[in-house]
């Protein structure tokens, strides 16, 4: 499964809180593929899916 369907946005929420799970998740894992497959979503012309990403990485650099 994709991690872009873990979004907030795709699971029509309208907190950061799956985006924040999903950031901690990826860092306590060191799971850098899907890390990368949030990154390559920064330019994602879907503007939400680029928002949750942003919050992602934001969220994942933090823990780090």
């Amino acid at each position: 499964m994709s991690v872009v369907n873990l979004l907030a946005s795709q699971l029509s929420r309208n907190d950061e809180v799956p985006n924040i799970e999903l950031a901690l998740k990826l860092a306590n894992e060191e799971n850098y593929t899907d890390i990368e497959e949030i990154i390559e979503n920064l330019t994602c012309k879907d503007k939400k899916i680029q928002y949750d990403c942003i919050k992602v990485a934001y969220e994942n650099g933090q823990v780090k």
